[in-house]
């Protein structure tokens, strides 16, 4: 047995030997997860680990070398401050997406009294849920193709006090139905918000075994150049925006000079946002309202506000 220090110092460099990054951050927080202590008293503490706690520690990190996922040991991650539940087969929030959900705040901020928000590809629902917490929106769709992202969003939106804010919808884009059988193409939105796979797919072979293995693939494969959702996007959703309303889409590592020219057939004031990295993160652009009249179907129904 060991004194906490001691395991977390041999734990570290073990993750390290098999390439995982912050091996000493993930060390600290499955120690933490396995004596459910708090890290002051890790760091703290000169008593020796039970052999119950060094068990469930060892557990733990032998599988985190084997590259499965942090957030699945933890069954949890944090995202704009707020903690959600992640499992298996579906896609892990990470800190990029933030300025996704970030971008949308700012923009929309002294109107967001009433706006409604469509979130596709929600998976576990990380940006819509966040926009339903921390915007003051009328009503925050989250659709998805994938039973168990749903499944999860739901859970999330329990544990987040937002399930008497939002709608689910379960299907392919702007074909999916919410709960109350309504199809998402004949509804109107003041603002899409995406997260779409935008991994071209010859390079998802490439990817860190954390995403590669872990991550569902559906979530991850963009097609051959990585842009096939946006093309379908561009079009779709210019059907289901209100005139002026906004459509804001997260993109992949060099995509956003591309992903501006499949706009602007369509949208005006187009505009692209870094990450925290300085990394072209989201382009968001406005729907003129000449675009709407010509791709509005003619009996669409009003979302309403209930």
């Amino acid at each position: 047995m060991s004194i906490p220090r001691e395991a977390r110092r041999r734990a570290a460099a073990l993750l390290r030997a098999e390439g995982v990054t912050d091996a000493g951050f993930d060390a600290m927080l499955l120690l933490e997860k396995a004596t459910g202590r708090s890290r002051t008293d890790l760091l703290l503490s000169g008593d020796e680990l039970t052999p119950e706690e060094e068990a469930r520690f060892d557990s733990l990190v032998g599988q985190r070398r084997r590259r499965i996922p942090l957030q699945h040991l933890l069954g949890e991650t944090w995202f704009m401050g707020l903690r959600f539940a992640v499992r298996p087969g579906v896609l892990i929030p990470r800190q990029d997406t933030e300025t996704l959900a970030e971008t949308v705040l700012r923009e929309l901020p002294e109107r967001g009294k009433g706006l409604r928000v469509l979130d596709l590809c929600t998976g576990s629902g990380c940006v819509g849920l966040t926009l339903a917490r921390l915007g003051n929106f009328a009503r925050v769709t989250l659709s998805d193709i994938s039973d168990e992202a749903l499944d999860l969003a739901a859970e999330n939106a329990d544990a987040l006090g937002v399930a008497g804010k939002i709608f689910l919808a379960r299907g392919d884009l702007l074909q999916a139905r919410r709960q109350d059988g309504r199809r998402l193409d004949r509804l109107r939105f003041d603002a899409v918000v995406c997260n779409p796979p935008y991994i071209p797919s010859g390079e998802i072979a490439s990817l860190m075994p954390e995403v590669r293995d872990h991550d569902p693939r559906c979530a991850l494969d963009g097609g051959r150049d990585g842009l096939d959702f946006y093309r379908r996007l561009s079009h779709d959703a210019a059907g289901v925006l209100v005139p002026g309303g906004r459509l804001f889409l997260e993109i992949g590592s060099g995509q956003a000079d591309a992903v501006r020219e499949i706009l602007a057939a369509r949208y005006d004031g187009i505009r692209v946002e870094q990450d925290l990295a300085g990394l072209d993160r989201v382009v968001w652009a406005v729907l003129p309202p000449a675009e709407e009249e010509r791709s509005a179907p003619a009996a669409a129904e009003e979302e309403d506000h209930v």
